[in-house]
């Protein structure tokens, strides 16, 4: 039996549902690698420059923060901080290509911001998604968030959330991570329709299809109202199961 037009839509808001847990799952497992690498980067620095202090060079040339702007011409200082860690990060890149644009490098060495502006030298390049599920994830995300009818069918949806189930129980990286198997869960209970998506997130959805708005700026919203919801709700899951070990 075909499906109506609106089962589709829950179909695709089902999906974006999941991919919105996959985000949150995953959080807790890239910022500890993040600060892992971070660590083994300033350890390397430090080695190498004395521990001297840099927040004035500026690689991204986007970003208005430092005094002097490194181009292709006018590179890092040699043997200071600002030039070791840039060359931690590109040696470390898997195509020595970092995406610069991401990142405020006169933050490398903050004791709090440092980890993360490092870390999103990595963001947005194939060459750190090349395993196959995160790879699969990322497809799904750009062909559901592009879909101008914001429809999928049944088999598709179900497809799209196995996948995502998939990339958060790696048996390598986050069999242990407490925050991606309780995603993975959540998961799982959407695809069974045990669960329906929150008001929250389908008003904003519906509202998208009277007026037909940008799909970017309707998720948008609708991931600003659920963040918070799902994050509290994936820790108190978590503090519940601990209550049972």
């Amino acid at each position: 039996m075909a499906e109506s037009i609106e089962t589709k839509h829950e179909n695709w808001l089902r999906v974006v549902w999941g991919l919105l847990y996959v985000r949150e799952g995953l959080q807790g497992y890239v910022d500890t690698k993040g600060k892992e690498q971070y660590e083994t980067f300033m350890n390397n620095v430090n080695g190498k420059c004395n521990n001297q202090t840099c927040n004035q060079c500026q690689v991204n040339s986007k970003c208005q923060n430092g005094t002097t702007k490194v181009t292709e011409k006018s590179r890092f200082r040699p043997g200071h901080f600002c030039d070791e860690m840039n060359k931690n990060i590109q040696n470390n890149h898997v195509r020595i290509k970092p995406l610069w644009t991401n990142t405020d490098s006169t933050k490398w060495q903050d004791p709090h911001d440092g980890y993360w502006e490092v870390a999103k030298c990595y963001l947005s390049t194939s060459g750190y998604l090349d395993k196959t599920g995160p790879n699969q994830v990322r497809d799904i995300r750009n062909k559901t968030l592009h879909d101008a009818c914001y429809e999928l069918d049944g088999q598709t949806a179900d497809i799209c959330l196995d996948k995502m189930i998939t990339v958060l129980e790696d048996q390598q990286e986050l069999i242990y991570d407490a925050f991606a198997k309780q995603a993975a869960i959540q998961i799982r209970k959407i695809k069974a329709k045990t669960e329906n998506p929150p008001a929250i997130m389908t008003e904003p959805f519906r509202k998208l299809l009277r007026m037909n708005l940008n799909v970017e700026m309707a998720l948008t919203e609708i991931e600003k109202l659920m963040n918070d919801r799902l994050r509290k709700n994936l820790q108190q899951l978590i503090v519940d199961g601990n209550d049972y070990l």
